[in-house]
């Protein structure tokens, strides 16, 4: 027997999706923090955060960060096809490295032709050069030869790198275990007087429940890789709306990036 189905009226006008901005994030199959991390920085008014996922091997390791590449273009694919976004990140700062942020770039815009694409590293070079360092301390949970990368990246982008750790680490599964409390403890042995800033690498990480109290601790800029690239794509969507209690860099309003569109 057919059921007899109801009729509900909506009670008000539905939600003016048109109006919030739409970010695109491309994500490691891997990634166990990019999610709550972005989730704990916008709030829901700011803009709306899409996700798709491209395929990691086991270990963080160079071949399998340039091995990412192959599934980029379908990842970037799965992003709202049918809807405009107004930034994509790849939330992988090594393997964009590892891979080229204009490859990158070229991948995404593959299926999002015109849309501005950032990454962790290419957002945190940004970020640093608007809090107006130079000297920064980095510390990453990488194996050495990605540090390598990292550190070569960092340079190449006109840093000084006066003191580098790691927590030697080969998983996301790893990276993703590190505590509140080592991220501290590793960060401030970094504070030292040769140093102005201090930049967290890795999106494997939770790092938003540290950078204000290091902060504090240090009196230093503490950029880490969700952080500049959420405050990098706002930028890149033209949104200019502070974010207090994530360090110093969400404070600004993103339109001071320098970035027009």
């Amino acid at each position: 027997m057919t059921p007899t189905i109801r009729h509900c009226d909506l009670a008000a006008p539905g939600l003016d999706w048109q109006r919030i901005p739409h970010l695109g994030m491309i994500l490691l199959s891997s990634d166990r923090a990019t999610e709550m991390e972005l989730q704990h920085m916008l709030p829901a008014d700011v803009a709306a955060v899409h996700y798709s996922r491209v395929a990691m091997g086991a270990s963080c390791d160079v071949a399998s960060l340039r091995a990412l590449e192959t599934g980029l273009s379908r990842a970037a694919s799965e992003l709202l096809p049918d809807t405009p976004l107004d930034a994509i990140g790849f939330s992988c700062t090594s393997g964009a490295i590892a891979i080229g942020t204009a490859r990158v770039a070229e991948c995404i815009n593959e299926s999002h032709p015109g849309v501005p694409v950032t990454a962790p590293l290419t957002a945190a070079t940004a970020a640093l050069a608007e809090v107006g360092v130079s000297r920064v301390a980095v510390l990453t949970p990488y194996v050495d030869e990605v540090n390598t990368l990292i550190h070569a990246a960092l340079t190449d982008a006109g840093l000084t790198i006066p003191d580098f750790a790691s927590f030697h680490l080969n998983t996301d599964a790893e990276m993703s275990a590190v505590s509140p409390a080592s991220l501290r403890a590793a960060a401030l042995t970094l504070n030292t007087p040769a140093t102005e800033a201090l930049f967290i690498s890795c999106t494997a990480i939770h790092t938003s429940g540290v950078i204000a109290t290091l902060e504090a601790a240090t009196g230093k800029p503490v950029i880490t890789s969700h952080q500049a690239m959420l405050w990098h794509a706002l930028a890149l969507a033209g949104i200019d709306t502070p974010l207090p209690g994530l360090g110093r860099l969400l404070t600004r309003p993103q339109r001071s990036a320098g970035v027009s569109r």
